[in-house]
């Protein structure tokens, strides 16, 4: 039954005959065919309103991952659900009022009725339940100081990888969190959170020097993850400095990592188009390789400029570089003569 409901979930062809096949399903003794029935029900709302009281029941299932189907559902439903979640909001089961905190809380004018709820319900919580009220607390816009403390408070504990996604997702508003982060690169074993870090530093937007010089280590990690993700943050905190100063380091890692970084924006500026063009001639095929690559598919108008550079470059020595070069420059022609700027190429 469960591959038959997963089925029609995919399908997302609505008809009452399916409808009461997937509500059948939300008491099935099979807890992954009460979480397709959940999910399939979501797939197919607004046609599916009829389900919004047996979804809200859902929400305090004994299994957590069909709690969390049943409020994934509910949020499709978009204000439909609203007054069957806000009443839930005081029911007597727990997962069900922190469920519906949970899926309130990204909608418009929900956060004071949701927050409180999630807030009370955190001492009596078990670790799944907690997750949840750390996604709910994410979602509020913006996040209140409590919510911040809270998420701030789990970064050391078992629930730190949690706590970073809430942090993540709430921003510069959780900038308070920042020291407990800058402690924690230096003593967590966790690589998986350790990969997250340069993400959610990015994310909070503080360029301090200490920030930006964590950032710069990880450059050198040699995890290949996580140094992709070092340069990212340091470009999404506009730290053009040390990316400059990674490109003059003696690692070629360090160099192809600050490139991809600098090139890590929708639409190219003056500072990050300087230090590209320089990559073009370094003395590694692969650094020369990534600074062709930043300019592969652009096509606005300041991305003309590495043109000569791109020319050179089709001559280069290495045969990948040259291909891509031709291949980057071709685009970046048709992209001109599609906009009519074909005197930039004269």
């Amino acid at each position: 039954m469960r591959l038959e409901l997963e089925a029609l979930g995919e399908k997302r062809s609505y008809s009452a005959a399916v409808e009461a096949r997937l509500l059948a399903g939300l008491t099935h003794a099979d807890q992954d065919v009460r979480g397709h029935a959940c999910w399939g029900l979501g797939r197919m709302a607004p046609q599916t309103r009829a389900a919004i009281p047996a979804l809200v029941q859902a929400m305090a299932d004994p299994v957590w991952a069909v709690q969390h189907n049943a409020a994934w559902a509910l949020v499709e439903f978009g204000e439909l659900a609203r007054p069957a979640l806000e009443a839930a909001l005081t029911d007597a089961a727990l997962p069900r009022r922190v469920r519906a905190a949970v899926a309130l809380a990204g909608m418009a004018g929900a956060a004071p009725k949701a927050e409180p709820v999630l807030l009370a319900a955190w001492a009596a919580a078990d670790p799944d339940t907690r997750t949840a009220i750390l996604q709910g607390l994410s979602k509020l816009k913006p996040p209140s100081a409590a919510a911040v403390a809270l998420a701030a408070g789990c970064l050391e504990g078992p629930l730190a990888m949690p706590a970073l996604d809430a942090v993540a997702a709430m921003g510069p508003a959780a900038a308070a969190a920042l020291p407990t982060l800058v402690k924690m690169a230096t003593s967590s074993k966790d690589k998986q959170w350790l990969r997250k870090l340069p993400e959610v530093l990015g994310a909070l937007g503080v360029a301090t020097a200490e920030v930006t010089g964590l950032l710069q280590t990880m450059l050198d990690s040699g995890d290949e993850h996580l140094c992709a993700a070092a340069s990212g943050a340091l470009s999404q905190l506009n730290a053009i400095d040390a990316l400059g100063t990674a490109l003059k380091s003696p690692s070629k890692r360090v160099r192809m990592n600050a490139v991809q970084g600098l090139a890590a924006i929708r639409v190219l500026d003056e500072p990050r188009l300087a230090l590209l063009l320089l990559a073009f001639d370094d003395r590694e095929w692969q650094v020369r390789l990534a600074a062709v690559a930043a300019f592969h598919g652009r096509q606005e108008k300041l991305a003309t400029k590495a043109i000569p550079a791109l020319i050179k470059a089709t001559k280069d020595e290495h045969e990948a570089v040259r291909g891509h070069a031709k291949a980057t420059l071709d685009l970046l022609k048709a992209a001109i003569a599609q906009d009519g700027l074909r005197k930039v190429l004269q």
